[in-house]
């Protein structure tokens, strides 16, 4: 069976595909079809990616230019869709069956590019291939907040394991569109919303997924234990307002490997922990000294 991963991109965010990419290809056994779905992209981040991804000579990379704005302004729902904090990129996951289709593409596993996988994918990837139409991890946080549309299987949108065939079938692109249309005014969380809608709870079409497939919290317990760490929210690891805790200091950890590796290293598991190690023993100093400073300027 084909492992197929799907991003989605544009020239600013396509840098920090490298560093997801970079995770992934140390933390599978699998070879995998890459897939960067994109609006716009530089030649030096598709040249970065593609070396990235050749780490293993089994992996494949395609990217597909996509334009989801003028595909909504074709399909006259422009007017309908709000915007996702200035872009429509993100709702580029909404066609995702329909992008693929030509290549064949049956299962795959979606991931936002605020993501970085710490641990063996193996098994998400296993679960993947035997998805009955879509499943995600439950964002309890949005739950909480009692957003207008959350319900009892309402998904975190970052990962998603999806069935391309059953999406298609159920014309998911334009139920999407459909809903976005007649609720524009309730929509929060954008493609978010949309997607855990379209469905019904009553239709078991969204399978929940192990919350270590997309640990969002920073939760130290929570972020040794998983397998997906999803830097939701505004403060992303390579903001420098992202504060130090140990989920960016392994984003930070795979981000330097990265750079490693498109320098001309050959860089191996054993290397990349070796760096997380040295990155924790510098955070624990620095926090110490920080601590010692107020210390004495308390003393004064």
């Amino acid at each position: 069976m084909d492992n197929n991963i799907v991003v989605c991109s544009d020239r600013n965010y396509a840098k920090y595909v490298v560093t997801l990419f970079e995770s992934i290809v140390h933390n599978t056994t699998l070879n995998i079809n890459f897939y960067v779905i994109y609006s716009s992209i530089n030649e030096s981040d598709i040249k970065d990616i593609t070396l990235i991804i050749s780490q293993n000579s089994e992996n494949t990379i395609r990217f597909i230019k996509f334009d989801f704005l003028k595909e909504l302004e074709k399909l006259q729902y422009n007017e309908y869709v709000p915007a996702f904090r200035g872009g429509y990129d993100a709702y580029t996951r909404l066609f995702i069956p329909s992008i693929l289709k030509p290549f064949g593409v049956k299962k795959c596993l979606y991931m936002d590019v605020d993501i970085i996988v710490d641990k063996n994918l193996d098994k998400l990837l296993s679960i993947t291939q035997n998805i009955e139409c879509i499943g995600g991890v439950l964002d309890t946080v949005s739950i909480n907040l009692n957003i207008p549309l959350s319900k009892a299987t309402y998904v975190n949108s970052g990962v998603l394991a999806m069935n391309l065939e059953m999406l298609e079938h159920l014309n998911f692109s334009l139920e999407c569109l459909n809903f976005a249309k007649e609720n524009k005014n309730s929509i929060v969380l954008f493609d978010q919303d949309i997607i855990n809608n379209v469905f019904s709870d009553a239709d078991n079409r969204i399978t929940l997924l192990d919350f270590k497939y997309n640990t969002y919290h920073s939760n130290k317990s929570l972020v040794r234990n998983a397998i997906v760490l999803h830097f939701t929210g505004p403060y992303k690891p390579w903001d420098p307002t992202c504060r130090w805790r140990l989920k960016k200091c392994i984003w930070v950890k795979y981000n330097l490997a990265a750079r490693l590796t498109l320098r001309g290293w050959n860089m191996t598991k054993g290397m990349i922990d070796f760096l997380g190690k040295t990155i924790s023993s510098v955070r624990f100093w620095c926090n110490l000294w920080l601590k010692f400073k107020l210390m004495l300027k308390i003393l004064k």
